[in-house]
């Protein structure tokens, strides 16, 4: 019996445009559930956006992410803590799921650059505090986060 192969990777174009609605910059990072690409609306005012991508020969749940997201936000209050879903689009040609979301900002591993490499102990403690009370909040709603990562 043959091992199974993982279909080959996906890459979006600089340019390309999802949904009439999106443009892609470039790709701002990847890991276990997809790659993440940074994009801006086509409509003015620009808006920068997060475009989170799985394909669909070998999906990891990013439809069940975006309810999840939306039902945490909407429990929420709307107060910031979960990206907003924008748009949720599939391209057959590329064989990919597509999610649209909120761009919060810039990633840890970017603030970690800005500041030199080091997070005094002040920022170490104020970020665990915030992603403490985030997860608490996950809990509270009845949803396990499973993957938890090692830097």
């Amino acid at each position: 019996m043959k091992p199974k192969q993982s279909p080959p990777p996906i890459v979006l174009k600089s340019g390309y445009v999802i949904d009439g609605k999106f443009q892609v910059v470039e790709k701002l990072g990847a890991g276990g559930c997809g790659d993440v690409y940074l994009a801006v609306t086509l409509s003015d005012p620009k808006e920068e956006v997060a475009v989170k991508i799985e394909n669909l020969l070998n999906p990891k749940g990013l439809f069940y992410e975006r309810d999840t997201l939306q039902i945490l936000d909407r429990r929420s209050g709307g107060q910031g803590r979960f990206p907003r879903e924008k748009g949720y689009c599939q391209d057959f040609d590329l064989k990919i799921n597509m999610m649209v979301m909120d761009r919060l900002g810039p990633s840890l591993e970017n603030r970690l650059q800005m500041c030199g490499g080091k997070f005094s102990m002040k920022t170490v403690l104020l970020l665990a505090d915030q992603m403490l009370e985030c997860l608490q909040f996950v809990h509270n709603m009845c949803y396990i986060h499973r993957v938890y990562s090692k830097p």
